[in-house]
């Protein structure tokens, strides 16, 4: 039976069918022939798993705790190839067999998948969890890293490695052609300071530098941010220098991504804090019932890190936002840090991605929709890291023009900049989700919602789109000379496709259809890379 038009985005929210072997896709329009490449999507592809003698499946109850799934479009001279492969296999049988859910309570806990996610790796981190485990016994699968440095290579092509990471300090590497599982590990591996249960999904990737960015957070007593940095080998003979650089004591809190810039990384601290540092997690069982409640009074604390002294010079404070997703930040002329950013009133937006509220969304129900801001830190090398300086906000983007999963050109990562892609909810539409991919032009603000219309919009009736991945054109002149790729649930026809976008005006270049009746489950994060 068909879903009822005002429910046709669920179909994003059900398992999806392995699909081991590439299948050709239907090519409509026409791809640009310098477009040859991988796109790699990490995201959920399981919710439901049949229990050995047991009268009902186990049911994921959270979209962020669905057992992961990798996909991999392959463009090749105006050709798209199509596999996938679920990556948490090991997982997957513990359940099917009616294992591994004694590690917690079960019953009508909403949040018991969240939990055993952080379980598994407190495990891990503590060494209570044994070392030896199967590659694809974990969940890992937010964000897709492509040659990330310090892992061992599987392929001697363009992508060498590919590596899947999430919340926590736990990575997987996979194979870049098959997708197979290959290994499981932790920053520890990198470097044994390292330590901490949790790490940010995104780390960051500094292009003038070739320097990878992230950071690790340890629970105990007083709970530390490890703030470390990878350098390339210098060659084939040495390896990559791993570097913890800074430890900062800090209030423990929920973070997916930070900022960079040429002589800074700042961590910005969102109030959705872990209660007893962190610990409760164990004790309650329940990550998000381990938040403390939001306070409305509460700050975001801003800490800068600076690169070159390897220490936390300045510390900011601006008004309690939530935010998922960083942007782009750079210095100014004068010094000045100025940074970007998709953010969210409170974090209520958390529980509102429970897959039972998103398969029962009524329209006309509250949607929780992020803004973009534009935040100043004066002149970071100046402060007093002791004193808190309130943070300046230069600018926040029109509520009408909400974006998340946000992106820019690669080329511009710690400069200025002018257009941001991403997707978003045109508040009218049936879905909680997104039914638009949008460009926005910061540099003309003032008509943004007016008859200039500064903002462009790619939107077809029942199609969900996913977060649109930048591709510069090769011989590109301005900031926008590209394509987007996105790829798109059309509800109506029941399956998914490949979207190329003009990504000057969001004009559908080409697609490239599954020939039968294929869903790509809503998924988080991509990555491309030329062939």
């Amino acid at each position: 039976m068909a879903p009822e038009p005002d429910f046709i985005y669920q179909q994003g929210l059900q398992n999806c069918p392995e699909v081991l072997e590439p299948i050709e896709l239907e090519v409509t329009g026409k791809i640009p022939t310098w477009l040859n490449g991988v796109l790699y999507r990490a995201g959920p592809g399981t919710y439901e798993i049949p229990v050995a003698g047991a009268d009902k499946p186990y049911s994921i109850q959270h979209w962020f705790d669905g057992l992961s799934q990798i996909h991999r479009f392959e463009i090749r001279d105006s050709h798209v190839a199509y596999r996938n492969r679920n990556t948490a296999k090991g997982k997957e049988e513990k359940f099917r067999q009616g294992l591994g859910m004694d590690e917690i309570t079960f019953g009508q806990d909403p949040c018991q998948t969240i939990f055993d996610k952080y379980f598994t790796i407190f495990k891990e981190v503590t060494g209570l969890q044994p070392k030896d485990r199967r590659p694809d016994e974990a969940n890992i699968g937010v964000t897709v890293s492509l040659n990330f440095p310090g892992v061992s290579n599987v392929n001697d092509g363009p992508v060498q490695n590919l590596v899947v990471k999430t919340d926590a300090n736990a990575l997987q590497s996979l194979d870049p052609v098959t997708l197979e599982p290959v290994s499981i590990f932790n920053y520890t591996t990198l470097n044994a300071k390292l330590r901490g249960s949790l790490a940010p999904a995104h780390t960051k990737f500094d292009p003038n530098t070739h320097e990878t960015f992230g950071f690790t957070l340890e629970f105990g007593k007083q709970a530390t941010y490890h703030l470390f940095s990878i350098k390339p080998a210098a060659d084939v003979d040495s390896e990559p220098e791993v570097t913890v650089f800074a430890s900062l004591n800090a209030p423990p809190a929920y973070i997916h991504s930070f900022f960079v810039t040429k002589n800074y990384v700042i961590l910005a601290i969102w109030p959705c804090y872990y209660s007893m540092n962190g610990l409760n997690i164990l004790l309650k069982r329940n990550v998000v019932a381990s938040f403390n409640h939001w306070d409305p009074n509460s700050k975001t604390h801003i800490y800068v890190v600076d690169r070159n002294k390897k220490e936390h010079v300045a510390t900011y404070t601006f008004q309690p936002v939530f935010c998922f997703h960083s942007l782009n930040s750079w210095e100014d002329a004068e010094g000045n840090i100025v940074m970007d950013f998709s953010a969210y009133k409170d974090n209520g937006i958390i529980s509102t991605l429970y897959i039972d509220k998103l398969r029962n969304y009524r329209p006309g129900s509250t949607k929780y929709l992020p803004s973009v801001y534009r935040i100043e830190l004066n002149s970071p090398s100046t402060q007093n890291p002791e004193e808190k300086v309130p943070a300046k906000l230069l600018f926040k983007a029109p509520d009408s023009l909400d974006i998340e999963l946000p992106t820019f050109s690669p080329h511009l990562i710690t400069k200025p900049y002018r257009y941001i892609y991403g997707v978003s909810n045109s508040r009218d539409t049936k879905t909680p989700l997104f039914d638009r991919i949008l460009k926005i032009d910061l540099d003309n603000r003032e008509g943004v919602d007016g008859p200039e219309g500064r903002f462009w919009v790619w939107q077809h009736p029942g199609c969900t789109p996913s977060e649109p991945i930048f591709i510069p054109s090769p011989n590109a002149t301005a900031e926008d000379d590209g394509v987007l790729l996105s790829v798109i649930l059309d509800g109506n026809k029941g399956k998914s496709f490949l979207v190329v976008l003009d990504a000057k005006e969001l004009t559908e270049i080409a697609r490239a259809t599954f020939t039968q009746q294929h869903v790509v489950p809503f998924g988080f994060h991509g990555r491309y890379m030329d062939l």
